[in-house]
């Protein structure tokens, strides 16, 4: 065992090892108990020391640190206070609760997210050389006796630190589910609106133009659930995030959620894929094409839960899929309803088309497909239909 990453408010230990042996020794050892391990090859964990504390963001259901600078000015404001701070080209409304938790606005879109600080707790055996580099030493800040005795307490010696890099196992106890659970930052209940109204008020005051807030119809409400096919993605520069943001108009604060599509293509795909490639093939790939998916009548579900197969269209009553090569253009055509948080779905995906339909394409930027093998899904935007038509200019 090379080191252990404890993060306590998520439950959760990264274990470093050394070699695969190890790695594979550790998971055997712990099958024999009720525990639940997932093996990975990095962490953000293992990049802190040894009781650093760290500020983090909530991104749909995960958490993300923000940037040391963003968290050294969250760090200094006084709990129970609010402030606007500014990292960047980008201007923070920060309600902090206490220590530990608060939210963040961001003044330009209204973005709200939960923000928290952990602590990291590190540990090592002596004999890893890691020990050896030289590491800056990061003393705790809590210092009880003088709580308790009421005496000017004695510096406590510094623990040692550590760094961490390569290979990593995360075991927790308990189920993968309830092991990996993040537990949302809540205001404290105590906290009556008056005092906060009053807070925000004089908040007001120095940029009063900036949190006037927009119509909650235009709030972005993250999709949390877990899709067995899809990958949530946190990552804007990733090419998929970065082909939709450019689509919808729109950064990435503004998305509920995006995943990628993780099921490898069918047989029938290869196929169609290995015409495409023939010069005498009777298809050809188009992508990327968008579709966006009816709520009301939970096409969004069906589609993230099977994909486009026979079956789902069957149970959705659809003879016909129509695509779009711009999310633009499939958001002027679309009838639909958003879900209960005004979201919608939007399907990004690559279609394989007959000379019919790649005329049908080229001359109305729109096909309909019928024949829902020749569809590969790739990824799925979650965003709030009525900021996406405003970012978009459609009324």
């Amino acid at each position: 065992l090379a080191s252990v990453h404890l993060v306590e408010e998520d439950k959760t230990a990264v274990l470093r090892f050394a070699d695969q042996a190890s790695l594979n020794s550790a998971c055997e050892f712990v099958s024999r108990f009720q525990w639940r391990c997932k093996v990975v090859i990095d962490s953000p964990y293992l990049r802190y020391y040894d009781q650093q504390k760290v500020w983090q963001y909530q991104v749909s259901n995960k958490w993300a640190a923000h940037h040391a600078d963003m968290a050294r000015l969250i760090e200094r404001i006084p709990p129970r206070q609010d402030l606007i701070i500014e990292h960047g080209a980008r201007r923070y409304f920060i309600e902090k609760y206490n220590r530990q938790q608060g939210r963040q606005t961001n003044l330009r879109t209204q973005n709200q997210r939960m923000i928290r600080r952990i602590r990291i707790h590190v540990w090592a055996p002596k004999e890893n050389p890691i020990f050896a580099k030289a590491i800056p030493v990061i003393a705790t800040e809590e210092q009880f006796d003088s709580f308790f005795y009421n005496t000017r307490a004695a510096p406590r010696p510094p623990r040692e630190t550590n760094v961490a890099a390569s290979v990593a196992a995360a075991a927790g106890q308990g189920n993968t589910a309830a092991r990996f659970h993040l537990h949302r930052s809540e205001p404290p209940q105590n906290q009556i609106a008056s005092e906060r109204e009053k807070r925000l008020s004089a908040a007001q005051k120095v940029v009063p133009s900036q949190l006037t807030r927009v119509d909650s119809k235009y709030s972005v409400i993250g999709d949390t659930r877990q899709y067995s096919a899809w990958r949530a993605l946190d990552d804007d520069e990733d090419e998929d995030y970065q082909t939709l943001m450019r689509e919808c108009g729109m950064r990435a604060d503004a998305f509920s959620a995006v995943w990628n599509h993780l099921v490898p293509p069918s047989e029938a795909l290869l196929q169609f894929a290995t015409q495409a490639q023939s010069s005498s093939g009777e298809y050809r790939l188009a992508t990327p094409l968008f579709y966006i998916a009816d709520a009301f009548e939970e096409q969004d579900v069906a589609i993230m839960e099977q994909g486009f197969v026979a079956a789902a269209a069957a149970a959705m009553d659809v003879e016909q899929f129509t695509f779009f090569g711009k999310v633009a253009s499939a958001m002027e055509a679309f009838s639909g309803d958003a879900d209960g948080d005004n979201n919608i779905k939007i399907f990004m995906c690559s279609v394989y088309l007959t000379p019919p339909q790649q005329t049908d394409l080229q001359q109305n930027g729109e096909v309909n497909v019928e024949d829902v093998s020749t569809i590969q899904l790739v990824a799925c935007a979650c965003v709030n239909v009525f900021g996406l038509k405003k970012a978009l200019a459609i009324e």
